[in-house]
């Protein structure tokens, strides 16, 4: 029997092959830690636990787990694994039980005879949240090509066949878009394609629409040589081994279906229709608006008007070269020109938007830059007394003053790991009516569709600022703000992340109360530190917050005294 044994950040998993056409896995999920959502669309899936204790939940059921006791999962159902003690589970690799997925099914064949081992290694491409690589030297149309191959294997196995279709302003997208369109044709689906967008405007798409397919041609705030592919389907956006399973896929050129349409279609209007249904302004305000050049610069201005603002225009013609700043609004430097036309003009906010417009970022009417955690309080003042009692979910990179005012409103804080997709999983298992990032991600269940829409977003606190009849900055002076170090990205080799993390949590082990949801947060009695492994690069990333400085220098100090051991890692840039 092979055995492949692969390091997670929740453990490990196992993989053995038992032929040549049938596979299995043991699932190793350490104390504390969480599995990732599952997809399962073609098989059941049976969990044997045989050691440890934890919690399963199955659709909306919460199940306590223990050895001995099997749990059948049926195709399609969402169901999250946490683990209370270490846990050992197998997934049992008979046939009979249909719990084995056919390798030849998912993942093709080599050369017609043997088939890949499902543990087999992915091109770099293939990331945790989206495909992404440099156009032209790891992404290229071929891939584009066989990628609507894989996204129309899996629509039509939901038995549908239309997929929308959208791309941001990069230069490479069209070229993309329209290798991507050719191949869910020649994969048997019909293409909407909704032209140049943002990626809140797909999603929005697929409601009105009423398509549950979709991808997204964006390399959202990434350099401009760089692009790739969001692709949704079901709940949300596919993340994790479903992205993965997309790779395998790819690989199989379709064969005796019928070649599907391409339509174009425009859902702008109707779009800003839908804005100005929600969103009432009570009082004119003026707004800056800086799209960085992106794609979202010929629709955030459409619907701030639509709402009743007067709108100051910064850099919101689409151009691919970027060519005052990138459009990436949590680097501080990207708000520079934002913060001095705010201030110039006498506005009352500024707003800025990632390339693919589904990230914002604020600037208030003195010109500070307010960054997603303390937007969030904004948010949940709004929110909360609505809601008594909600869970709120809190990202483990935000201030400590966020959970705090959670508390004080009477909701219920849940730390949870960073990534949009995990963030917007997580907001539909616990029914939570918002969650956020400190990127500046907004995910609103209260009077919205729950994905992350920054143009949406925009128009919530311009509704909040016209409501309370102050100025922005006015109403965030109460908010504490705690010394704070910037988000650290310390160069650290792929392959020693977990070693480090690992580490990092046996070192304060005992010492301080530890919050291990996304790599190690070690709450200290001054305030935090957070050290993680970045999905996207070869780098922790570390943060670290202090209720005053002396406490920050402290912190930090023992942070790095945790770290100096790993001879391997780059300089802490704090």
């Amino acid at each position: 029997m092979d055995l492949e044994i692969k390091e997670k950040p929740w453990g490990r998993e196992i993989w053995y092959a038992v032929t040549d056409r049938y596979a299995g896995k043991i699932l190793e999920v350490k104390a504390g830690q969480a599995l990732s959502l599952q997809y399962h669309r073609r098989k059941k899936e049976t969990l044997y636990v045989q050691e440890g204790k934890g919690k399963l939940q199955l659709g909306d059921e919460i199940l306590e787990v223990g050895p001995g006791q099997a749990f059948t999962i049926e195709p399609g159902t969402i169901h999250r694994i946490e683990a209370i003690t270490d846990l050992r589970i197998l997934e049992v690799s008979t046939p009979e039980l249909d719990d084995v997925v056919r390798l030849e099914d998912r993942y093709g064949r080599v050369d017609g005879t043997a088939a890949r081992a499902p543990f087999e290694p992915v091109p770099e491409i293939y990331r945790s949240y989206d495909i992404r690589g440099t156009y032209g030297k790891n992404l290229t149309e071929e891939d584009a090509r066989r990628l609507g191959w894989a996204v129309a294997d899996l629509v039509r196995e939901k038995g549908e066949d239309r997929v929308l279709l959208c791309r941001d302003a990069r230069a490479s997208s069209p070229a993309l878009a329209t290798a991507l369109a050719q191949g869910l044709m020649e994969g048997g689906v019909n293409v909407l394609d909704l032209g140049e967008g943002i990626s809140p405007l797909l999603y929005w798409a697929r409601e009105f629409y009423g398509v549950d397919g979709a991808v997204m041609v964006t390399g959202s705030h990434n350099p401009k040589e760089e692009n790739g592919f969001k692709v949704a389907l079901g709940p949300g956006t596919l993340y994790g081994e479903a992205i993965r399973d997309l790779y395998f896929r790819s690989q199989n050129e379709p064969k005796g279906v019928p070649r599907g349409r391409h339509r174009f279609l425009n859902p702008i209007p109707s779009y800003v229709d839908m804005m100005a249904g929600r969103i009432q302004l009570e009082r004119e305000l003026h707004v800056v608006v800086d799209a960085g050049n992106g794609a979202a610069g010929p629709i955030a201005p459409l619907v701030y008007r639509r709402l009743g603002a007067r709108v100051t225009e910064l850099y919101c013609r689409p151009d691919p070269e970027f060519p005052h700043h990138h459009p990436d609004p949590v680097v501080p430097e990207n708000l520079r020109d934002l913060q001095k036309k705010v201030v110039e003009l006498g506005a009352d906010v500024g707003l800025a938007f990632d390339g693919d417009g589904d990230r914002l970022g604020v600037v208030d009417d003195q010109g500070n830059i307010l960054w997603g955690d303390l937007l969030m309080i904004l948010f949940w003042r709004e929110i909360l007394p609505k809601y008594p009692g909600a869970t709120a979910l809190v990202e483990v990179k935000c201030s400590q003053a966020l959970p705090e005012e959670i508390e004080r409103l009477g909701g219920k804080p849940e730390f949870t790991r960073t990534g949009h997709s995990y963030v917007k999983a997580r907001l539909r298992e616990t029914g939570a009516p918002f969650a956020g990032e400190m990127s500046g991600h907004f995910f609103f269940a209260d009077e919205y569709y729950g994905f992350d829409d920054a143009v949406y977003a925009g128009a919530r606190l311009l509704r909040i600022l016209s409501r309370e009849g102050k100025k922005l900055s006015q109403l965030t002076n109460d908010i504490p703000r705690y010394p704070v170090t910037p988000e650290t990205r310390v160069y650290c080799p792929e392959g020693r992340k977990e070693e480090v993390i690992e580490g990092i949590q046996a070192y304060f082990q005992g010492r301080y109360p530890l919050l291990l949801v996304d790599g190690v947060r070690v709450q200290f009695p001054g305030g935090w530190a957070l050290v993680r492994a970045s999905n996207t690069q070869e780098v922790l990333v570390l943060r670290a917050e202090g209720k005053t400085e002396r406490d920050l220098l402290e912190i930090k100090a023992a942070m790095e005294e945790a770290l100096r051991p790993y001879y391997f890692l780059g300089p802490i840039p704090w």
